[in-house]
């Protein structure tokens, strides 16, 4: 969209900042360790669960005269999906969320990768008509997120819609096709759909049609715990599958590519997002390249994840949602879907629904996001992230074809390994609280929320096969299960010292109690034994490691005398075993294993509670 005149003017208006100079990356980083007192800048480096470096400081990066990225104009199409069980519902869900300014259809399917437990139950042509009664569907772009292959369901859809008149000629749908898909989710015979597939997507292809026959998901992958780096490799090696098997079966290359298109899943970690959206774009142009064909825009179509979405303190998930929403959106995506904040309770009811329709409406419409093409071109963290997610991304794509294909690795296990490992090293930073997640393992409220939905999540996991959908919080909702059931998990905060002394370790065990569903029940300096004797049975002793070296044992004796049970906030440290002696029975700090921790001490709870 070109700027309009007020824009120019004020472009116009601009100071020269040339008379400044270039600032040096030397500079820079004298400028942070000045702010450090010293301290290296590298202590600020963080990692993804991959091994990738997450620099504090980037340099700028010397830009080709065109960016590759080749994205498409600016702008994106707003979905909404389309996941209620029964056709009849599905209808009136339909025609309010594009009533209500959603541009597109994700059409969820029960059992489906994306269903998460529900999905729409449309097994005939008759259930899809009536599913999308009064939907100008000509009008609309739609995704099929389908069970199996996706062939069974591609066929009913486009039958459905035939009952009302609608030709595939003049609709635009991305039938996602995905035997693939199918065979991570344990149901290897989705593979023999291939040939009858390749002979929709030529008969889209000489109709013609904007539609397209398979659909390269890397959400699969993504809600079993892959990271940036693995999602790429396998999206690029499954692309490139389904590119041979389409020339293979008589379509030219320039008509094969042209019937796939591209699904990953954007989370709240807005900079490895942005750059694994471009890191697609630029991967997919490098391979057709390779393949002599003029790169293209690929479609790719962004979904907020489902592994961030979390149960407790649901209402934080909008804010995970919209910050995935912007990463995608400014990043290339043609078609977002976002999960309604509430899903990973249930069925989502039209105000959850609402709400993810007008994250997207504000961000586009209000925000201006869809204003600037690739905004991210040129920073220095974006396109050092961007090229770093490529080449690793690239590297293990070689690897996955030298082993013999994409079908292989499903085969051998080796990416399902690969991935569980990536997924194990992320749940320790996770228990560990290192990689905190806002309203479940860091500022964790004990209140109930109340949320609507209109049917319960189911308790049994969402997919099977060997890329189990999880999300990242299930850990820590166990607990808060299993801290409900139980009366006695309440904890008192016993403090050594003055205020300024204990405050850092009262609040830091408040919230760590707090992850795990143990309330306080009361905070009182562990001298008084007369107040002391009111509170919880069980008693957490706040001070500092001086206080601890002076007073920790005499303390804890006290204490224990009174019938106390104790936790120790700290590191033991060379005073462990005093300390452990004296009465302290679980330490918490930093940096522990807080699911473990957590999880022993209400099994502790649960047996005195029933002493």
């Amino acid at each position: 969209m070109p700027p309009d005149s007020t824009t120019a003017q004020n472009f116009a208006t601009l100071p020269d900042f040339s008379a400044f100079g270039e600032a040096t990356l030397a500079q820079w980083r004298d400028l942070a360790s000045a702010a450090l007192k010293g301290g290296a800048l590298e202590r600020l480096e963080s990692r993804s669960a991959e091994g990738l470096a997450i620099k504090p400081l980037y340099a700028r990066p010397v830009l080709p005269p065109v960016s590759p990225l080749l994205a498409p104009s600016p702008g994106w199409t707003m979905a909404q999906r389309l996941d209620q069980p029964d056709p009849d519902a599905a209808q009136i869900q339909a025609l309010s969320d594009l009533e209500g300014g959603a541009e597109a259809l994700t059409v969820v399917m029960a059992e489906a990768a994306g269903a998460y437990g529900f999905g729409l139950h449309a097994e005939r042509p008759e259930d899809f008509a009536a599913a999308l009664a009064g939907v100008e569907a000509d009008l609309i772009a739609m995704r099929l997120d389908a069970p199996g292959s996706g062939l069974a369901s591609a066929r009913s859809l486009v039958a459905g819609l035939a009952l009302r008149g609608f030709q595939i000629s003049s609709l635009r749908i991305d039938f996602c096709c995905n035997p693939l898909g199918g065979v991570m989710r344990g149901a290897a015979a989705t593979l023999d759909d291939m040939t009858q597939i390749c002979a929709l997507a030529r008969s889209l292809s000489e109709a013609p049609s904007p539609s397209r026959a398979f659909g390269v998901d890397g959400r699969i992958l993504h809600a079993a715990g892959a990271g940036e780096a693995q999602e790429l490799a396998f999206m690029l090696a499954s692309g490139l599958y389904y590119l041979k098997a389409l020339h293979q079966s008589g379509l030219s290359l320039e008509d094969s590519r042209h019937q796939i298109c591209f699904i990953l899943a954007a989370d709240a970690d807005q900079f490895l997002t942005m750059a694994k959206f471009r890191a697609l774009r630029l991967l997919w142009a490098r391979l057709e390249e390779a393949c002599g064909l003029v790169a293209q825009p690929l479609r790719l179509h962004g979904e907020s994840a489902w592994r961030m979405m979390t149960r407790d303190d649901p209402h934080v998930n909008i804010m995970r949602v919209g910050m995935a929403v912007f990463a995608a959106g400014v990043s290339g995506a043609d078609i977002i879907t976002a999960l309604p904040y509430s899903i990973a309770l249930g069925l989502p009811d039209s105000f959850a629904r609402r709400i993810a329709r007008n994250t997207q409406l504000i961000l586009r419409a209000e925000s201006h996001l869809s204003v600037v093409a690739d905004p991210a071109a040129g920073s220095g963290a974006i396109e050092a992230l961007t090229d770093e997610l490529c080449r690793a991304a690239y590297a293990q794509f070689q690897a996955i074809e030298a082993e013999g294909g994409i079908v292989q690795a499903l085969a051998s296990g080796r990416l399902a390994a690969a991935v569980s490992a990536t997924a194990k090293a992320r749940a320790q930073g996770i228990a560990t609280r290192r990689l905190p997640l806002t309203g479940t393992s860091a500022f964790a409220s004990l209140e109930p929320v109340a949320v609507t939905c209109l049917a319960p999540a189911p308790d049994q996991p969402v997919t099977t096969g060997d890329f189990v959908a999880r999300r990242l919080s299930e850990p820590f909702e166990k607990l808060r299960a299993r801290s409900r059931e139980l009366p006695a998990a309440q904890m008192g905060l016993a403090t050594l010292g003055p205020i300024a002394d204990h405050a850092a370790r009262t609040a830091f065990a408040a919230q760590f109690f707090a992850s795990g569903g143990i309330a306080i029940a009361s905070t009182l300096p562990c001298t008084d034994l007369e107040n002391a004797e009111a509170a919880a049975r069980w008693l957490c002793l706040c001070g500092t490691d001086k206080a601890y070296a002076t007073e920790g044992v005499g303390a804890l004796a006290r204490l224990k005398a009174q019938g106390f049970r104790i936790v120790v906030a700290g590191q033991p440290g060379a005073h462990e075993q005093a300390l452990r002696a004296a009465g302290a029975e679980f330490f918490i700090f930093s940096g522990c294993d807080a699911v473990e921790t957590l999880g022993t001490l209400l099994d502790t709870m649960a047996k005195d509670s029933d002493a």
